[in-house]
């Protein structure tokens, strides 16, 4: 993911149990995009660079996958947008130009696939961070 990344972003990936091996009952492909589109999202809402934390770990019956970043954030109806299940399909005007928040819906389709959750928060004193849980098996 960070082939080619400009330095303006640091990305930094961590497991809460290192070692620990996690087996996920799951798409492997959809997995991995869901982690690319919440990175990739950071580095879109970001230009001026920030620094991205991508952790995963598991408790119980479950594995979380966290991104967090301390770039702009987001306003808070954007937050409550993003957590209410409202539609995010295009944050901006009608200007023929891609469609901002498709990777957030297609991210919320993936995760609503595996049976998880998603959650969206501010970071202190500026960013955005995502948790995902996701069974470790699908039933």
């Amino acid at each position: 993911m960070n082939d080619g990344l400009s330095d303006k972003y640091e990305l930094e990936l961590s497991e809460d149990n290192p070692g620990k091996a996690i087996t996920i009952t799951g798409d492997q492909s959809l997995l991995n995009r869901m982690l690319c589109n919440l990175i990739r999202n950071c580095i879109v809402h970001n230009p001026n660079g920030c620094r991205i934390q991508v952790s995963v770990g598991s408790c119980d019956r479950t594995c979380t996958f966290s991104v967090i970043d301390n770039g702009c954030g987001i306003s808070e109806p954007q937050l409550n947008t993003l957590n209410n299940d409202r539609d995010i399909s295009s944050t901006q005007k009608q200007t023929g130009e891609i469609e901002h928040g498709l990777g957030l819906k297609i991210v919320r389709q993936i995760v609503k696939i595996h049976q998880g959750t998603i959650q969206f928060s501010d970071t202190a004193p500026h960013g955005l961070s995502v948790e995902v849980v996701i069974p470790i098996e699908i039933y």
